[in-house]
């Protein structure tokens, strides 16, 4: 009599099956039967004394470690929150001095998770591939911020100290014979020969004074060096005593001159940078009449309007030009008291510039991922 069609197909299966075991004792002098096939060993009736567990090793994926993937990495880790890390001593360069940082909160900065920081050395060896040995920041008192933030090495009550005052060159330039009305560019050098420029308008630091500025700079050749230029104006603007939309007119003509000027006669690659945000909420709570109309414009609606204003005239006029980085303006937005001078709603503090700074050698002098991919040497440290 046959087997029905299952037990007939269950029967050859087993036999198959029998045919590529292997027997032989179970370890130890134990009872039982182990039996190996070519894909899984199985322990059948022995001591549970004697038998080991086998563990799979669990799916490891290797991370993406080529130039576009860590560049999309960063970005993403740019956008969500920064990890906090403790820095030894803050110090912050405000008003031409070097102060300490009096709140542990302010002595700490801010890395995107999954972004290098970088080093003034690592920043000159990046800038070597692009021929470029300077970087020249161009703006108000908080680009000046961005600058200072590197030489303030102790407290003082002008400058930066003898010896670092020492290792700075500058060059005023005055328009006239009677008045002070000009600039100074102050060169000073960090990580093993990088140069750290700044030029400084006198006055009113707005983006059409930057202009005249500019262009009497270049007239002397004093930008005559290839260089990253880092440029940003806003602030200024919004000390307005008309109606806003007639100053971001303004605004907006001065911005087109400026970029224009420094676009046709700069010999290296252009970065705007977002105006940081302001927190009206961190002005002292008692301010005299003059100053609460001097700073009424200074909200974080007006400063985003700013952004957009300057945005737009990049876009239109000089998208293969200059480069738009709005990271700044992000990563401030946030912070509030944490990383702000104290009764101060627009300064960043010690940890925050230290945070900007690294940002910008991050995104514009070592593009990202670059340094993951060991092109670049000493790229996890601090300054």
């Amino acid at each position: 009599m046959g087997l029905p069609p299952c037990r007939a197909l269950l029967y050859l299966t087993t036999a198959a099956t029998a045919q590529n075991l292997i027997h032989y004792a179970a370890p130890g002098g134990s009872t039982g039967i182990t039996r190996e096939s070519g894909r899984a060993r199985v322990n059948i009736a022995v001591s549970p004394h004697h038998v080991r567990p086998t563990f799979r090793k669990p799916f490891y994926q290797k991370p993406k470690t080529d130039p576009a993937s860590l560049k999309k990495a960063c970005k993403a880790s740019i956008k969500e929150a920064w990890r906090p890390k403790t820095q030894k001593v803050g110090y912050t360069y405000h008003k031409n001095a070097c102060s300490r940082d009096a709140r542990a909160s302010q002595r700490r900065t801010w890395q995107p998770a999954r972004c290098p920081h970088v080093t003034p050395s690592t920043a000159k060896k990046c800038l070597a591939k692009k021929n470029i040995t300077r970087i020249v920041l161009i703006g108000d008192s908080l680009t000046m911020q961005l600058w200072g933030s590197l030489l303030c090495r102790e407290e003082t009550k002008w400058g930066f100290g003898a010896k670092v005052d020492g290792q700075i060159q500058h060059e005023n330039v005055n328009y006239d014979q009677r008045s002070q009305r000009g600039f100074s560019v102050a060169d000073a050098t960090v990580g093993d020969g990088l140069t750290w420029t700044y030029l400084r308008v006198r006055g009113m630091q707005r983006a059409g004074a930057l202009t005249r500025a500019l262009e009497v700079a270049f007239d002397r050749g004093m930008l005559d060096q290839r260089a990253l230029y880092v440029v940003n104006a806003g602030l200024w603007h919004l000390l307005c005593t008309t109606n806003i939309n007639e100053c971001l007119e303004t605004y907006e003509n001065d911005v087109d001159k400026f970029l224009k000027v420094l676009t046709a006669r700069a010999d290296g690659p252009v970065v705007w940078r977002y105006t940081t945000a302001v927190h009206p909420a961190l002005f002292p709570r008692r301010m005299s009449p003059v100053d609460q109309r001097k700073f009424r414009s200074f909200t974080d609606e007006n400063v985003r309007r700013l952004n957009k204003v300057a945005d737009t005239v990049i876009r239109r006029d000089f998208r293969d030009k200059v480069t738009v980085r709005r990271d700044a303006y992000n990563f401030t937005v946030n912070l509030e008291d944490e990383a702000y001078l104290r009764g101060d709603a627009r300064h960043p503090a010690s940890g925050a510039l230290k945070s900007l700074v690294s940002l910008l050698f991050v995104e514009d002098a070592c593009d990202y991922g670059r340094l993951a991919r060991g092109l670049v040497g000493r790229w996890w440290q601090d300054w």
